[in-house]
């Protein structure tokens, strides 16, 4: 077996050249390869090179404070930049704000799978994700400025289901991280928070004719490492590099810590109170038990038995309070009014508050009302494009049963 290319950072950086689509791995703040991104960027601050590169990454990478994706947001060094989430790079932001690249964001989910269908030599990743939104060609195809006009996006028909097609390109160059590489190339990903897009990326890139580029914490001797936990194979990888420690922390800022690779679990009680705030308040509703399509309930103490509705039946669970539950109307048995409780209604009185009687009270802001208020800015406004008229069936003998079980099939409905 050939053993693979171990190189410094530096000389890794020189394998990326003028106008190549380079994807970049890492979730946040973890499993950032830095130590490849920091030499990339470098050697363009001092040489002006590599130029026009298209970066594309699925997840956002970085703090916000240079690290991740703000070591490519340098004026000239990005042409293009197509990614699922933009936050953790405001240097690349800028850029975009400012028109000097080409920005896309496009779903981050659908980018991990471009990743499988780009591997696979396929014209691109076909999926329904993105229909009516801001990914959707009628709405923008995912342009987040004037410079940006290629169509990375298509309404396409397949057999009678409108879905969008997400164009696949080839990839020249990936940074990635691993934790382990053996003399071959085989990297692990054990000491990762997760194994990411890893195995999909090395994989479109190498069948994209582009190099692999993979950081790791050190070299092992080949056959050492557990072949199940192999997530890149070295028939995939390039060259090696090994970062220094700190560019291999766990997540950024942050030493490797084992509770969450899951090699072990720290006790409920060793853990510290965190002071009761916004952010804690959030994630108690946030890790709370969620039960759906609920059709009966009945509370013993901490307990409820839920009966909860499916697709052909209904299945029993229990859940410990709290707890949230979404119910369907069967729940609930209607409770009617009575003839002479309507006609008391109309003695009540009615009271109707508006802006414009609320708005002396000390506890009302005009910047916080209306559209001055809202969080949300409206890009466009459309309503979706009407079906086409239904079919109607008619008798009810045997031939017209198989006529809908067909039509139904080709649908793949049944």
């Amino acid at each position: 077996m050939k053993r693979v290319n171990i190189l410094s950072a530096e000389q890794a950086a020189e394998l990326v050249h003028d106008g190549d689509t380079i994807a970049t791995g890492g979730f946040v703040s973890c499993a950032c390869p830095e130590a490849l991104s920091k030499a990339l960027e470098k050697r363009f601050l001092e040489t002006g090179h590599p130029r026009d590169l298209t970066l594309f990454f699925a997840a956002g990478q970085g703090h916000r404070d240079g690290t991740g994706g703000d070591h490519y947001g340098h004026e000239g060094m990005i042409k293009r930049v197509v990614g699922g989430h933009w936050d953790r790079a405001p240097k690349l932001g800028d850029l975009a704000l400012a028109n000097k690249i080409e920005a896309y964001n496009l779903p981050q989910g659908v980018i991990s799978h471009m990743y499988r269908d780009i591997a696979a030599h396929n014209i691109g990743t076909f999926t329904t994700v993105g229909l009516y939104t801001f990914a959707d060609p009628r709405n923008g195809g995912g342009k987040l400025n004037a410079a940006t006009t290629d169509d990375l996006v298509k309404v396409v028909n397949v057999e009678g289901e409108e879905l969008l097609l997400y164009k696949s390109f080839p990839i020249n160059v990936v940074f990635v991280r691993a934790s382990y590489a053996d003399e071959f190339g085989n990297c692990t990903v054990h000491r990762e928070i997760g194994p990411i897009d890893v195995t999909a990326m090395a994989q479109a890139c190498k069948n994209s004719g582009g190099r692999v580029i993979v950081q790791v914490e050190k070299i092992v001797q080949g056959g050492s490492l557990d072949p199940k936990l192999v997530a890149i194979p070295g028939i995939y990888v390039d060259s090696i590099v090994v970062g220094s420690t700190q560019d291999n922390e766990q997540c950024l800022g942050m030493p490797y810590d084992g509770a969450l690779t899951g090699e072990f679990r720290i006790p409920v009680d060793a853990i510290p109170a965190i002071p009761l705030d916004a952010k804690k308040i959030i994630a108690r509703r946030a890790a709370m038990p969620q039960v759906t399509y609920v059709a009966e309930m009945h509370k013993t103490g901490d307990t409820i038995t839920v009966k909860r509705m499916l697709e052909d039946g209904y299945m029993t669970i229990k859940v410990q309070t709290p707890c949230l539950l979404t119910c369907i109307k069967e729940l609930n048995t209607p409770r009617y009014m009575s003839v002479a409780g309507i006609y008391s209604t109309y003695d009540k009185p009615l009271d109707t508050f508006n802006y414009e009687s609320l708005k002396d009270d000390s506890l009302i802001d005009p910047a916080t009302i209306g559209l001055k208020g809202s969080p949300t800015n409206i890009f466009k406004s459309f309503t979706p494009p009407l079906k086409g008229a239904g079919v109607i069936l008619e008798g009810d003998g045997k031939e017209t049963c198989e006529k809908l079980a067909g039509i139904l099939a080709e649908k793949h409905i049944i």
